[in-house]
């Protein structure tokens, strides 16, 4: 679940939310009811576990290849430009 949470950029309180509305959808799951996840632990989580994790992947990633390129998107007053790094 965090994991998805930091993937498509949701906030941690809305992963709360999704948690809240998991047990309310399944009343009867013995998992639903026992999940807990709140907005402390999901940043730990996405910190400590995961941010490591995906670091390293990317650094090896970028080990493997001869020529990457950086590029940022900046929105200034809705219009978009694009900047090398």
């Amino acid at each position: 679940m965090v994991l998805y949470t930091v993937k498509h950029s949701h906030s941690h309180i809305s992963h709360v939310c999704t948690i809240n509305i998991i047990k309310k959808c399944f009343p009867d799951s013995s998992t639903a009811k026992n999940i807990t996840c709140d907005r402390t632990k999901a940043r730990e989580i996405a910190c400590n576990v995961l941010a490591p994790s995906l670091t390293s992947y990317i650094v090896n990633e970028i080990r493997n290849v001869s020529f990457f390129q950086f590029v940022m998107m900046l929105r200034i007053k809705e219009i978009s430009k694009w900047f090398q790094l």
